[in-house]
């Protein structure tokens, strides 16, 4: 997964804005999509510079679904990558659930702009109030969806995991990638195994790295 953090110009203080914090800033200012964009540059650039081919590699990228609505975006997506010499496919463009739930008609053109790109696109739900997201399971244009852990952190993995079970189930006999975020600690992967998702991701696993390696003597037991 990737992110992105700003740094005030001539700060002196050490200081960083999360995304959290920078988006309710630039959606105050109107400055939404030049965000998310800014943030592609800055990737597509670091995989041109940093990556090697013989190494697999997908980067989740979260964007705001004020982008969709940007119809420069999927032109704007092609150069960048062409001039970069970067492959589309390897980013996953992911949008909040909650975003996109109520837009869905408006924003099929958009998805399948995107699609034709070359990326993916994945949708992101976090809120345990609502753990039916058929619908959005339903869309083609989603090739994969990440879960978040539900509950506090000290919730048993079975009590934190399983409301998802079936929108596991169901996204996997769709032929979905099933990604669970914000792990608490190695005793929720023997529950994610048996659920059957895919691919994992926490800090209990790696911390955030300036490169594309990953160094298991960072995990925690």
């Amino acid at each position: 997964e990737a992110r992105m953090q700003l740094k005030p110009p001539k700060s002196s203080q050490a200081l960083t804005l999360a995304r959290s914090d920078y988006l309710a800033l630039a959606r105050e200012l109107d400055l939404v999509v030049h965000a998310d964009r800014h943030q592609l540059r800055g990737i597509i650039e670091r995989v041109r510079d940093h990556h090697n081919d013989e190494r697999e590699l997908r980067l989740y990228v979260p964007l705001a679904v004020e982008s969709l609505f940007d119809p420069a975006l999927a032109p704007w997506l092609v150069a960048e990558l062409g001039a970069n010499n970067v492959q589309s496919n390897l980013l996953v463009l992911e949008f909040e659930a909650g975003e996109v739930r109520n837009e869905l008609a408006r924003l099929r053109g958009a998805m399948e702009a995107l699609q034709r790109v070359g990326v993916r696109l994945a949708f992101s739900v976090h809120d345990g109030s609502d753990t039916d997201i058929g619908k959005l399971l339903g869309v083609d244009a989603f090739s994969a969806v990440k879960l978040g852990r539900l509950g506090e952190a000290n919730d048993s993995p079975e009590n934190a995991w399983e409301p998802w079970s079936n929108a596991i189930s169901q996204a996997r006999s769709l032929g979905k990638i099933v990604v669970a975020g914000d792990i608490a600690g190695i005793a929720d992967l023997s529950v994610l195994l048996k659920l059957g998702v895919h691919y994992v991701q926490g800090m209990p696993l790696c911390g955030w790295l300036p490169e594309w390696s990953y160094d298991f003597g960072e995990s925690i037991g």
